[in-house]
């Protein structure tokens, strides 16, 4: 049950010469209701389109013996973790994480939390460090090809450039357009 709790009792310890040592003890500890964590291992969004980790836990109870649930989308166990896919919706979307347990052979809600829903930026394609303006052949030579990059994102994800479009400006005027299936 709930609340605070007392224990006690008397050690009995015998002596090398036969005599009996007694002492007494009494001790209080805290019973108290279980309460779920749910830690989001990236940040307290969820992006669509990829896996978003989440870490939960509720004090004892083991893992395994815990469900989880999501108002939109899908939250799967993935490993030592669990995998949260966000379904389609607007962006800056609520969702609600629920945890439930088996406690006393009974299922029993146990905590909540609410994640903002946000889309992964389109990446910027940059050579060279600059994704714009003119750039000289000796630079676009050293390069090494195109890369996606997503600005000011913390999520620990990249894309891969498959095919990109170059135009070049030749001597008279006139504009070259090539594409590459790759990132070279």
């Amino acid at each position: 049950t709930l609340g605070t709790k007392k224990w006690a009792g008397t050690i009995v310890l015998e002596g090398d010469d036969g005599t009996s040592i007694r002492r007494e003890f009494s001790k209080e500890y805290q019973v108290a209701e279980a309460s779920a964590v749910i830690s989001p291992n990236k940040m307290n969004v969820f992006y669509r389109g990829v896996k978003n980790p989440v870490s939960i836990s509720v004090s004892g109870i083991p893992k395994e013996d815990l469900q989880a649930s999501i108002t939109k989308g899908k939250i799967y166990r993935g490993g030592a973790d669990w995998q949260v896919e966000p379904g389609p919706g607007p962006e800056g979307e609520i969702v609600s994480v629920k945890v439930y347990g088996d406690v006393d052979n009974a299922r029993r809600f146990l905590g909540s939390m609410d994640f903002r829903v946000k889309d992964v930026p389109d990446p910027v394609a940059e050579v060279g460090g600059r994704s714009q303006g003119v750039i000289s052949l000796g630079d676009l030579t050293r390069a090494g090809g195109v890369i996606a990059e997503l600005k000011n994102f913390d999520f620990d994800l990249e894309f891969t450039v498959t095919e990109f479009t170059v135009s070049a400006v030749l001597s008279g005027g006139f504009t070259k357009t090539e594409v590459s299936k790759g990132d070279k």
